[in-house]
């Protein structure tokens, strides 16, 4: 099962995930985009973060505007991401989190 089918599968079962982390570079993957655009389409207010190594792609730099509600960049700590997820299921604002 794809992420798209498995997310439309809880979902529509009534028991959907409260958030999600796209990867934006999976070696093999759908891509992101259309991993993304596929979760929006089954529900559009779903709480997905994305996750990368490198913050120099375009959509790191405006992931509001493709309907993502925070960010990780790696490398980052399983506390971090945590944390992220904590203020995200608790409906404060995200910011980027880039473990220095």
């Amino acid at each position: 099962m794809c992420t798209i089918e498995l997310f439309r599968h809880v979902y529509l079962n009534g028991d959907p995930f409260e958030a999600v982390i796209i990867v934006l570079a999976v070696s093999g993957g759908m891509g992101r985009c259309k991993a993304l655009v596929g979760i929006l389409d089954i529900h559009p207010d779903a709480k997905a973060i994305m996750s990368k190594g490198d913050s120099h792609d375009p959509i790191m730099a405006d992931y509001q505007a493709y309907g993502l509600k925070g960010m990780v960049t790696k490398s980052y700590r399983i506390s971090d991401v945590g944390e992220t997820f904590h203020k995200l299921l608790r409906g404060h604002n995200l910011r980027c989190l880039r473990n220095s």
